[in-house]
């Protein structure tokens, strides 16, 4: 084991907000590096459904204003196309980036942080969690008991092509993603029974124009969002259902989930569905409430979050507000250092 490599700073997760920070520190001459437990950067990406494009513009998702002529400033983005870009962006900046290294212990000792992975280990001054949102699914707690089906989360789904042995799916959730993985399954021309189970309305999509306009002027729109709510509050654009052909065929909704037991789902409404092979959750992410200020932990100084929903602003958890949040962020560090290092 290579023991003790020591920088200022060490960043756990090469997705966007990894890299962005990376870049800043580098700007700032302050010694960091990456550690990436997959082989690549930006590696949810890679894994999210094939089809799955994002929902705003480029101009909105591009993190360094220098990058604004990789793509058409209304360009819509696959999360292939931006997995590609984020590999992009680490050559030509020279980013710094530790692959198959994931973290498995961070303690503190004598103002240093000590971290290992399976064969090395690290000691920084400062230590970022860049992991980002989509690192803490959120699965509710429903009552399990027996030999239930395979259970995954949103996070796990690739394509309905791994898939091809189930009979029965149910997807927990009502919202953008619950309609992209169904979309998945009608494009691989399943013949999969769906069953949706939702506590709500069901709201896949906003119709086309709105989508458009809204996109297009997002950052407007977000200022003036901004002076009437509160810099920590989620905000999630409204969207509606929209038509979908499998839903003539074989989609059937379904309430609540009371429980699971075995292969039998139980709805709060008494409903019972038997043989299922399959749970879905798209059922989003944690709030991480560890954060004490826009982005310091509350129980370990000098470790900080990037990332994560609502942290400096609303926009945090979203590629624009990583773009804003990496930069300062940066500097917060490097104050931080150059405090350390007049005390010594």
């Amino acid at each position: 084991m290579k023991t003790n490599q020591t920088f200022d700073v060490i960043i756990s997760g090469a997705g966007a907000s990894g890299l962005s920070l990376g870049f800043h520190l580098k700007a700032l001459n302050i010694s960091y590096i990456i550690l990436e437990k997959n082989q690549i950067v930006g590696s949810s990406w890679a894994t999210m459904p094939k089809h799955l494009k994002l929902i705003t513009y480029w101009h909105s998702n591009k993190l360094l204003e220098k990058h604004s002529s990789y793509y058409d400033s209304n360009s819509i983005l696959s999360a292939t196309e931006y997995q590609a870009y984020l590999e992009r962006f680490q050559n030509e900046e020279k980013i710094e980036v530790l692959f198959g290294q994931k973290v498995l212990t961070v303690e503190k000792s004598d103002n240093l942080f000590l971290i290992k992975t399976q064969d090395q280990s690290f000691q920084s001054k400062v230590y970022i969690n860049a992991q980002g949102y989509y690192s803490f699914p959120f699965i509710p707690d429903y009552k399990i008991s027996g030999d239930h089906p395979r259970l995954i989360h949103f996070n796990q789904f690739t394509s309905a092509l791994d898939y091809q042995n189930c009979q029965k799916i149910l997807i927990v959730g009502k919202r953008l993603s619950a309609g992209q993985i169904i979309s998945e399954f009608y494009n691989a021309n399943s013949n999969v029974e769906i069953f949706l189970s939702c506590r709500g309305p069901v709201t896949f999509s906003a119709p086309q124009f709105f989508l458009s306009i809204l996109m297009r002027y997002l950052t407007v729109f977000e200022f003036v969002l901004s002076l009437f709510i509160k810099k920590k509050s989620t905000f999630e654009i409204p969207l509606n259902k929209e038509v979908h052909p499998i839903f003539k065929t074989n989609v059937e909704i379904c309430t609540d989930i009371d429980s699971i037991n075995g292969n039998t789902i139980t709805f709060v409404d008494g409903k019972l569905v038997r043989g299922i092979d399959l749970v879905i959750f798209t059922t989003g992410y944690k709030r991480y409430d560890e954060i004490q200020s826009d982005f310091e932990s509350s129980q370990y100084k000098d470790f900080f979050y990037l990332g994560l929903s609502a942290q400096r602003t609303f926009k945090s958890r979203f590629l624009r507000g990583i773009r804003e949040d990496a930069p300062i962020l940066a500097q917060l560090i490097r104050g931080r250092l150059d405090s350390k290092n007049n005390s010594q």
